[in-house]
């Protein structure tokens, strides 16, 4: 169930379940994950905003990074703030487009995955398709994602496990702290998680 505090805006178009199943069969599958379908249907690709009306103008919203137990990667930090979740059927001059999104980046991410919204410094926020993990959401690190040889060697070396599924990664969001690195010290060590990408 999804939390109560959280308000989605700026909206996309409508988007028909047509549009969304086509765009399934381009990423690989027969549907996309049930919840972010839903969720395209209804808002195509809004913003979340967490805390309600108690929450503090300007403060970003982010969410626990899981990343292996000895990732290299966690030195980059616990957590990754959103940006823009992606739209489909829009302008993508105007605000990133799930197709356009898709076409540009896929062949850097972990195969049998897609981005649905984006984190500072050019990351992603990944929908997992394998069947056994299907609608799983991950993180995909841009500052740590290296050369096309260490992506093709190992395409999971800079990704981090994020949520069970895409109402679990909403769940999970919190809003800026006034001091995040006594919130990185107070998380909870990868090996509680103990999540590997294989």
């Amino acid at each position: 169930m999804l939390r109560k505090d959280i308000e989605f805006r700026e909206a996309g178009p409508a988007v028909s379940a047509d549009a969304l199943a086509a765009f399934a069969a381009t990423v690989g599958v027969a549907a996309l994950p049930l919840p972010y379908e839903q969720f395209m249907l209804r808002f195509n690709g809004a913003d979340p905003l967490v805390g309600g009306p108690n929450r503090s103008m300007g403060r970003f919203s982010f969410v626990r990074l899981w990343w292996p137990v000895g990732s290299p990667a966690a030195e980059g930090g616990l957590w990754a703030s959103l940006s823009d979740m992606y739209r489909l059927g829009t302008d993508p001059t105007e605000r990133p487009e799930l197709q356009d999104v898709h076409e540009v980046v896929s062949d850097i991410l972990p195969p049998q995955s897609f981005a649905f919204c984006s984190a500072s410094g050019g990351s992603k926020f990944l929908f997992d398709l394998r069947p056994d993990r299907f609608g799983q959401v991950l993180f995909w690190s841009r500052m740590w994602a290296g050369d096309d040889e260490t992506l093709a060697r190992d395409p999971y070396h800079n990704v981090a496990w994020v949520a069970a599924d895409f109402v679990d990664f909403l769940n999970r969001l919190e809003v800026e702290q006034d001091d995040m690195d006594a919130w990185e010290a107070a998380q909870p060590p990868a090996s509680q998680m103990n999540w590997q990408p294989g």
